[in-house]
């Protein structure tokens, strides 16, 4: 029989641990990062981001690109994102005691997938001849997961929800006509929420009939939130007319997350406790970009883009828990990765613009032992398209959409009480649509006219 303790231990801070540590289930991108960061950029697949410089949304991407904008430019960017995540049991057990196990009781099936909008806004403004200032608003990281409470992986997650806003100013410097160097600093606000099942069945001793599996299930609920700085860099190169290469460093934020864990006791269950404080200390990844956009006649512009995303900077999580608890580890063993992308941009007319882009991108998860049903990730394979109508010459409109291919992702992570193994298989693709509006000028009374 596992310790009450113990199970209350890593019950408790695992799931901290996992919440901290980004609950994105079935994310758009690998890990828990969101690309979704402007409506122009999802039409190529963000191939060519840190060169391309469309719009204010170069920000994000490589804020020196903001020297080939005019006096303003503003971007709002809306971007609704359908994750499907369905799950398989394979034969899940739960073990209750030395060498014995029985399946795990409860729905055999789950979808874990939820909808959710992710926004981005973006403003650059032209100080001088050669110094351009910017700020833009977005989530880079994120996503929400949400199965049945009583799906057979309730003790490895129920709910899993994470949001990372942040708020990036930038500088933009021309060194030359050919060469562009721009600086930002980051402000992040990150919020996260977690449930899960701890099984308070298996606490019960053989002299009173136990252990009893999934008798007692105790729901648990967990808050935490945290703020962080970082930084991104970038610089933007044009060696000869009609080709750019950017290349783009975005910091690690390191946060210190704190918040509370709520526990609701079924009745008879054990006597854990009713509340308890938890804290713990997150990486977020640093990444790096390198983009070439390439010129071919005056309608049409190839695109292409590497970004390299540090995940090994978060090996494990180790929660501190109040009431004398303790400390919890979960250790996830993620690895670096690489997201490669290539597109094209067609000018049609004077108001058409349309876009293509495919891309793959690598997950950081190294095998089926370490996906956790909180994120159940996977290499993806993404498909674009994209159109922008210029309204008039102040406003743009711009309307993408992508398809992400997922391959069958087998599951066999055993959760932090040790008593559960989730085993299964993810059948998952996400649709993303995106709106944009664009807007230039060189006054406000300009546009309002």
């Amino acid at each position: 029989m596992i310790p009450m303790t113990s199970l209350r231990l890593k019950a408790a801070g695992a799931a901290v641990a996992v919440m901290l540590a980004g609950g994105g289930g079935t994310a758009h991108a690998a890990g828990f990062a969101v690309y979704e960061q402007s409506t122009t950029g999802l039409g190529t697949a963000f191939a060519g981001a840190a060169a391309v410089a469309e719009d204010a949304s170069t920000i994000f991407f490589n804020p020196a690109g903001m020297v080939h904008l005019p006096d303003n430019n503003a971007v709002f960017s809306v971007s609704p994102i359908f994750p499907n995540s369905e799950f398989t049991n394979n034969g899940s057990t739960t073990f209750t005691g030395p060498g014995t196990s029985v399946p795990t009781a409860g729905p055999n099936n789950a979808n874990g997938g939820t909808p959710v909008v992710a926004g981005a806004s973006y403003f650059s403004h032209q100080l001088s001849e050669d110094v351009w200032f910017g700020v833009g608003l977005n989530a880079p990281f994120g996503l929400v997961t949400a199965y049945d409470a009583d799906w057979v992986g309730r003790y490895n997650s129920i709910r899993s929800q994470l949001f990372v806003f942040n708020l990036n100013t930038a500088m933009a410097f021309k060194i030359s006509n050919s060469f562009s160097i721009g600086v930002g600093l980051n402000l992040q606000y990150a919020n996260a929420n977690l449930t899960n099942m701890i099984d308070g069945g298996l606490l019960i001793p053989p002299g009173l009939g136990g252990p009893l599996p999934g008798a007692f299930d105790t729901f648990i609920d967990i808050t935490a939130d945290s703020l962080g700085f970082g930084a991104n860099v970038g610089g933007l190169w044009e060696p000869i007319d009609g080709t750019r290469i950017g290349v783009h460093y975005r910091s690690s934020v390191d946060h210190d997350f704190s918040g509370d864990a709520d526990l609701m006791v079924a009745p008879g269950g054990p006597p854990l406790p009713a509340w308890t404080t938890a804290s713990a200390n997150l990486t977020l990844p640093d990444t790096v970009s390198i983009s070439v956009l390439q010129n071919v006649t005056p309608e049409l512009d190839l695109v292409a883009d590497a970004t390299w995303t540090n995940w090994s900077v978060v090996p494990q999580i180790v929660i501190e828990l109040g009431d004398g608890l303790g400390d919890a580890a979960s250790v996830f063993n993620w690895e670096d990765t690489w997201r490669f992308s290539g597109g094209a941009i067609y000018r049609y007319g004077e108001n058409w613009t349309f876009r293509l882009g495919y891309a793959y991108d690598e997950s950081p998860v190294p095998n089926a032992t370490f996906r956790s049903a909180r994120v159940p990730d996977n290499d993806r394979h993404w498909a674009t398209i994209g159109a922008t109508y210029g309204l008039d010459e102040h406003f743009d409109l711009s309307i993408a959409y992508a398809h992400l291919f997922l391959p069958d992702t087998p599951i066999a992570s055993i959760d932090t009480s040790g008593a559960h193994l989730l085993v299964g298989n993810y059948d998952s693709s996400v649709d993303i649509f995106s709106l944009q509006v664009t807007t230039s000028f060189e006054s406000l009374s300009q546009i309002l006219d």
